[in-house]
């Protein structure tokens, strides 16, 4: 039987079972709206990631606590906990050929508040060529110049909720029970994370030198050391020499690693291919029990078509003509389902859009490998019930009946 004539007999065949055969590809469904939707979640999370990191700005190496292996998504422990560096090193990457711009971080940590009024707000302290190596955009103020006045930089998420406006310039909030007052607040346009509000929304920065007289009490903890290369400068060989000059500043151990933002980018996508692997593995048990679900109800239509079967075979179908017939069916099933999956995949992606930060990104590929896994499921799923019903028996089938 040519695959026009089985298509239109499984389509007819399909049609005069519509309840069974819907609830058949419910299974499919689901399978499918699973994989499709939790891909394009991860793949949402994967385009908001290399959007911050880029936001970073342009030819920026880090430095960073431990040694971290970007192949690997569990190196890096190192970065939990004191940091190593001192401003000997800083002055070390200064000196490097090609490094046309550094500045220090150190994460603050606490509560900020404004009138007994707390924010959830991320503190670090920066020097204030940070605001030189990253151009940031102001709703009102600026940045501040000097490192150890009594200053900060708010993002607009906690303008917002500290003070109800993006006004504020002038006003004072208070860190870990330090009062400094605001001279710019941020404007860091583009989507919320899929994981919540853009991160650099939240971030207050305060002059690193104040950090350290107020908050630190005097002891100077660099956390992270950032490092702008000269454009015209081959950023590895830049990282090389900073690695090496590094090294040499802390007696020739090796406990910190320097990163391009392409290593970041790689370290952290490591972790979300992982992930990724597993919830769409979870998730293709749903399809396996769909294709199950299939076969069983194929199976029960090879019994209760066994007089068709019979009457088919007797006027001149062949095995292979039953066989297709019963295949085309499974597979017609579960691309029906598929196409309900993808169907209910794209309302769920735009419900996600429409009520939470999550931005999922539907690919052309995410499609073709949910549709491919539905068809395929029929496949496999429906040889079984195709050579049941090839194997039968006119002559057996008619008596039966």
């Amino acid at each position: 039987m040519k695959l026009p004539a089985a298509l239109s007999v499984a389509l007819r065949s399909i049609r005069e079972n519509a309840t069974r055969s819907l609830l058949s590809g419910v299974g499919i469904m689901m399978g499918s709206v699973a994989v499709m939707l939790l891909i394009s979640i991860a793949q949402g999370v994967r385009d908001d990631v290399r959007t911050n990191v880029e936001s970073l700005g342009v030819n920026l190496l880090i430095v960073v606590p431990g040694v971290v292996d970007v192949s690997s998504p569990m190196s890096g422990s190192g970065n939990i906990g004191l940091s190593p560096f001192t401003d000997k090193d800083v002055q070390a990457a200064r000196a490097v050929e090609g490094a046309r711009r550094v500045a220090r971080w150190t994460f603050v940590g606490g509560v900020v508040t404004a009138g007994g009024q707390p924010a959830r707000a991320f503190p670090i302290g920066v020097d204030p060529m940070w605001f030189e190596m990253r151009p940031h955009k102001f709703l009102s103020g600026g940045a501040f110049e000097s490192p150890r006045d009594r200053n900060a930089v708010i993002g607009s998420s906690v303008a917002e909720q500290l003070f109800g406006s993006t006004t504020v310039v002038g006003r004072e909030i208070d860190v870990n029970g330090f009062k400094f007052e605001i001279v710019g607040v941020t404007d860091e346009s583009g989507s919320a994370s899929p994981l919540g509000t853009n991160p650099f929304q939240i971030i207050v920065y305060l002059p690193f030198g104040a950090v350290v007289d107020t908050l630190a009490k005097g002891r100077t903890q660099i956390d992270r050391i950032f490092v702008q290369t000269d454009p015209e400068q081959n950023p590895r060989a830049v990282k090389e020499r900073i690695q090496n000059a590094v090294r040499s500043s802390q007696g020739g151990e090796v406990t910190f690693s320097v990163l391009t933002q392409e290593d970041l980018l790689v370290a952290i996508y490591k972790v979300l291919d992982v992930l990724t692997y597993l919830v769409v593995g979870i998730s293709a048990i749903a399809l396996i029990v769909g294709g199950v679900g299939i076969m069983t109800v194929m199976l029960m239509n090879v019994n209760e078509r066994r007089r068709e079967i019979g009457i088919r075979k007797t006027v001149g179908a062949q095995r292979r003509d039953i066989f297709a017939q019963f295949l085309v069916e499974a597979v017609v099933l579960t691309t029906g389902g598929g196409l309900m999956g993808l169907g209910l995949t794209l309302l769920g992606i735009a419900a996600l859009e429409a009520w939470t930060p999550i931005k999922a990104s539907l690919t052309p590929g995410t499609i073709a490998l949910g549709m491919g896994l539905s068809i395929g499921v029929g496949g496999v799923f429906g040889i079984v019930p195709a050579l049941r019903a090839a194997a039968k028996d006119p002559v057996e089938s008619m008596r039966n009946e």
